[in-house]
């Protein structure tokens, strides 16, 4: 799975090389990877799994939030917060509270 989100990045950002389109590989992603009923785009999949990653580190680590939005592949801290804050409904400093 983590082969073909890989690919995807690479064929976003130069299709030509791969000779696939991006619309196919969306399709083939939500049929085949993601749950169908949801029709999860890649980079939300993506997204939700990293932010999951993160909840799972906050929860069971000591890691600072920069640490875990390194780990984790955000850019920078307030990355982490704005999509962990969009998914979740809370920051990662009230989720770890909890």
């Amino acid at each position: 799975m983590i082969f073909l989100l890989y690919f995807y990045v690479l064929i976003s950002s130069s299709p030509e090389i791969i000779r696939c389109h991006i619309s196919l590989f969306s399709t083939l992603f939500r049929t085949k990877v993601a749950i169908p009923s949801s029709s999860l785009t890649p980079q939300q999949y993506l997204a939700r799994k990293r932010v999951s990653g993160a909840a799972r580190d906050l929860k069971f680590t000591q890691l600072h939030i920069s640490e875990v939005a390194h780990k984790r592949v955000f850019f920078h801290q307030a990355h982490l917060c704005r999509c962990f804050k969009s998914l979740m409904d809370q920051t990662p400093p009230e989720y770890r509270k909890k």
